[in-house]
């Protein structure tokens, strides 16, 4: 198993690697520079270096990551990150504390996100058809038609709001509208 969950991080590392080479919404998604480690108990390790939007990958432990998570074993591990359900399969453990992650929480999820665009195990959810009821001009027949408040069309605001006269009038857009004084300068 330990063979099985080091070659499996470097798997991802050169995955990561080519992912920061040629997709620029990958590119895009490195934007300071980050270390995430993954490691199990019986010592297997590897680290990613993410800076000027590209990636290293690099065995054994790293010495400050910004988020580093540690397997109980390398069989865990493998059957964590190999699972169809990733998100939820990471936060079960982790409040059975099973695994334990140091660092930012938030960054193992981005990490997540970056090992989906470059090895999906799951496809993201497409709708087959058209919603029910679909929404796209006034129908009052569908059930959510009920619910939605219509007012009329209003060019002026009504005479009596006064205060939102005196707001409007306020407005920069409004007085350069009216000649009152010059567009800012920006």
């Amino acid at each position: 198993m330990m063979m099985a969950f080091n070659l499996l991080l470097k798997l991802l590392g050169l995955l990561l690697r080519g992912g920061a080479r040629f997709s620029q919404r990958f590119r895009n998604q490195i934007t300071r520079p980050r270390t995430v480690e993954i490691r199990c108990k019986d010592g297997a390790a590897q680290h990613y270096v993410f800076a000027n939007r590209s990636i290293k990958s690099v065995a054994g432990r790293a010495a400050k990551a910004d988020v580093a998570v540690e397997f109980e074993s390398p069989a865990q591990g493998l059957r964590v990150l190999l699972s169809t359900k990733l998100v939820k399969r990471l936060m079960d453990e982790l409040l059975d504390e099973k695994i334990v992650v140091e660092g930012n929480i938030m960054l193992l999820l981005w990490f997540q996100g970056l090992a989906q665009m470059v090895f999906p195990l799951t496809t993201p959810p497409q709708l087959d058809h058209t919603p029910p009821d679909a929404y796209i001009t006034h129908r009052a027949s569908p059930s959510v038609s009920k619910r939605i408040t219509r007012e009329p069309e209003r060019y002026e605001l009504p005479a009596e709001q006064t205060s939102a006269h005196r707001v409007r009038a306020e407005l920069v857009m409004t007085m350069v509208n009216a000649g009152k004084m010059e567009p800012p300068e920006f």
